[in-house]
């Protein structure tokens, strides 16, 4: 290696020395140089021969991982745990890897998540890319039917097979997939692309690939076990932060009962790990979901114990499909212009006090900050902002307070008009100069002016005929002292009489 190939590099016959002298080592073999030791020198754990067509190719981690480069160690793939990836879920019943598939119905899918070393500033990407066989002019193609989330808005990019089977170190992912079948054969990934994304950042569709490819475990252009990878616009092999996402394609025969339903990863405690979307103990359970299919309407998260939406700020509905009122901030941190609460269930607003409307944008009449709504004296509407006020306030307001006497309203003696603020004084009593009910009737108030007057705005009695005196209670010499009848003073009534005759009727109420 060097510029003038003058330099010697050892990989230990386990591997391809780089231009810079490094070691690039074989699949199964790890290890950096010592004093004592080549690179690549190391085997990894599990190595065995997993295909009867390539005797000499040999895979680590019992077929069931990948080996890191660094330290050896095994990064077991679902469903597998270990050292050496030696130990299997119970749940998972898959075919033996050199089991013919031909001719029956294979299920095969890759879970994507984060690219490995990806240091973007954008969140990890999701999602599920299905591939099942399809018919292309008489030949096997593949069919690539994808659903993917987390990407930026309105924009495309690649969705290709990978020649790498590891999505835990980016320089094995490798290259694209496929087998020129003669020289100069175009690369048949360079033109596919997924659709473009919504303004979540999902995208869903279907993409078929020329024939050339296959699902048998032991053909040589087969993409089982191979890594999907998922390009952000604009990637190329010479920008490699623009791979987003990546996945390892599993497969499994439909009538095998998928591992943690095909939905998730077996840890090593033999318990499933749901993928975006799933939940369960099986993963079985389908996280409720938005028109565009992205989990919660892309605005929440869903419980892994009951498969419910938690929805984040300004959203709401059991798929928080429903924005709330009055959002603010982007992202949104308060709904209902921060002055109120919205439910979940309609994504209405519950106004705090002092605000009111739809969107509690608008401030009640009177408002406070120490004091509240209706400067402190009353109730704000939260759907028209109208104040009711307490006993003694009154105005649009409540700022105006009614006469009062020894802190009662209408001294106790009355109701105050909350429209104009004046006391209706209650039978019997009169208002004062201040207008509080505090004069009482001459004669009492349970029986002013003896019944047989009116009693003025002073207090004072204005006697009917025939009686005299301050509360009415002195009977005129020569006037009948005989109670009058009802039907002669309804006979001979006269406008000065009408109080007498008022009094009367409720004097005879009061006796039945």
């Amino acid at each position: 290696y060097g510029d003038n190939c003058t330099e010697a590099c050892d990989c230990a016959e386990h591997g391809a020395c780089s231009y810079s002298g490094a070691c690039n080592c074989d699949q199964g073999f790890w290890g950096s140089r010592n004093e004592t030791h080549p690179e690549c020198a190391n085997q990894c754990p599990g190595v065995i021969s997993r295909y009867n067509h390539f005797p000499n190719v040999t895979i680590p981690c019992n077929g069931h991982g990948n080996c890191s480069q660094v330290d050896g160690s095994c990064a077991c793939e679902r469903g597998y745990g270990g050292a050496a990836c030696e130990i299997s879920c119970p749940a998972d019943a898959a075919p033996a890897p050199d089991t013919s598939w031909e001719g029956q119905n294979v299920v095969c899918a890759a879970v994507i998540g984060k690219y490995p070393g990806y240091y973007g500033r954008r969140r990890a990407a999701s999602g599920v890319v299905n591939v099942s066989r399809v018919n292309i002019s008489n030949n096997t193609g593949l069919k690539l039917s994808y659903h993917l989330e987390g990407l930026p808005a309105g924009t495309s990019g690649g969705l290709h097979i990978h020649a790498g089977t590891t999505c835990s170190d980016p320089r094995m992912v490798g290259a694209h997939f496929y087998t020129p079948h003669g020289v100069g054969d175009p690369d048949p990934w360079q033109a596919i692309t997924y659709a473009k994304t919504s303004a979540s950042g999902t995208s869903s569709g279907e993409i078929e690939i020329s024939p050339g490819f296959g699902l048998e475990p032991a053909g040589s252009a087969t993409v089982r076990g191979h890594s999907v990878v998922v390009h952000l616009s604009g990637s190329s092999a010479r920008e490699p932060t623009n791979r987003f996402g990546c996945g390892i394609i599993r497969c499994s025969l439909v009538d095998v009962p998928l591992l943690c339903s095909g939905n998730g990863q077996c840890n090593e405690e033999g318990r499933c790990d749901c993928g975006l979307g799933f939940w369960k103990q099986d993963c079985s359970g389908v996280c409720p979901q938005g028109v565009d299919k992205s989990v919660c309407s892309g605005h929440g998260s869903c419980s892994l114990s009951d498969g419910l939406c938690s929805c984040s700020p300004g959203w709401a509905g059991m798929e928080c499909q429903l924005e709330c009122p009055g959002n603010v901030g982007n992202p949104v941190t308060l709904p209902c212009s921060g002055h109120g609460h919205c439910l979940l269930q309609d994504a209405s607003c519950t106004c705090i006090n002092g605000y009111f409307g739809e969107s509690c944008n608008s401030t009640c009449p009177g408002f406070d900050e120490h004091l509240g709504a209706c400067s402190g004296h009353g109730s704000c509407s939260r759907t028209d902002g109208t104040c009711s006020c307490q006993a003694g306030y009154f105005g649009a307001d409540c700022q105006g307070e009614c006469p009062r006497t020894d802190g009662l309203p209408c001294a106790g003696h009355g109701l105050c008009r909350q429209s104009i603020g004046t006391c209706a004084c209650d039978y019997g009593y009169v208002a004062d100069k201040l207008g509080a009910c505090t004069t009482e009737c001459k004669g009492g108030a349970m029986d002013p002016c003896a019944g047989h007057g009116r009693c003025d705005e002073a207090g004072e009695c204005a006697c009917i005929p025939g009686y005299a005196g301050d509360s009415c209670n002195a009977t005129c010499p020569g006037y009948p002292t005989t109670p009058v009848s009802y039907t002669h003073l309804r006979a001979h009534e006269t406008p000065e009489h009408l109080v007498c005759r008022l009094l009367l009727e409720k004097k005879k109420k009061k006796k039945q």
